[in-house]
């Protein structure tokens, strides 16, 4: 089966926020450094899913089951360094272990892992919307100035809209698979939409400078910045 294009744009923007942090050489705090590995570990997963699918003619979706909840624990940990508060964070670097904790459940018990998730995927998704969206809203609550300023506005709001891609893809993929595939490409294409916007996004965040509140404590320099500290890179 052909590629659609739009696909290929989607797998190849994955990388475009690590090469804006690479060009912009800003201070790496520990949020956007987790961020930064969340789009490394995900184009990476992407390219074992196409090396499973093309190379060895097996169905990839099995691998789904095991990239998607780490992706999202890694999206919690991220967005845990930007809470104000330490019970928010707290709350979500606790929600790591039971988010992964209960995907294993619901694959071992009442999903196939031959075919598209029904359930966890779709509760999955929307409680990382959730909290990206509550993030977004904490730290909006605080933040002084512009908000298109601040570097946390344009990574988190790319999480909630990359999860928003994710919430009826499954359920969607289960039904119409063997009925409609091409609604379900179709589906795929508008979802590859989605993360196109949401990686070019998160690059516009790497490009801005870490937020004064958050960069106070963790920021890590760029080598020959001053202070002499560490390589922006993760």
């Amino acid at each position: 089966m052909k590629v659609p294009l739009v696909l290929w744009v989607g797998l190849w923007f994955e990388l475009l926020p690590l090469a804006a942090a690479a060009v912009a050489r800003r201070g790496l705090n520990r949020p956007r450094a987790w961020i930064l590995i969340w789009c490394a570990f995900g184009f990476a997963s992407d390219i074992a899913s196409l090396w499973v699918s093309f190379h060895l003619r097996q169905h990839n979706i099995w691998l789904q089951y095991l990239v998607i909840p780490a992706l999202s624990g890694i999206a919690l940990l991220a967005l845990s360094f930007w809470q104000t508060g330490p019970r928010a964070r707290l709350i979500l670097r606790t929600g790591v272990i039971a988010l992964i904790g209960t995907w294993a459940l619901l694959a071992g018990t009442i999903e196939d892992t031959a075919s598209f998730s029904r359930l966890a995927e779709p509760i999955g998704s929307l409680l990382m919307m959730a909290a990206a969206a509550y993030t977004m809203v904490a730290l909006s609550i605080q933040a002084r100035g512009e908000l298109l300023a601040h570097d946390w506005f344009w990574i988190v709001a790319a999480l909630v809209l990359y999860y928003a891609s994710f919430t009826a893809i499954g359920p969607l993929g289960a039904l119409l698979v063997a009925k409609a595939p091409q609604l379900v490409l179709l589906a795929y294409e508008v979802k590859a939409v989605f993360i196109i916007v949401a990686m070019a996004a998160i690059a516009w965040g790497m490009i801005l400078p870490p937020s004064a509140t958050i960069a106070q404590s963790s920021t890590v320099e760029p080598r020959g910045a001053a202070g002499g500290g560490h390589g922006g890179s993760v």
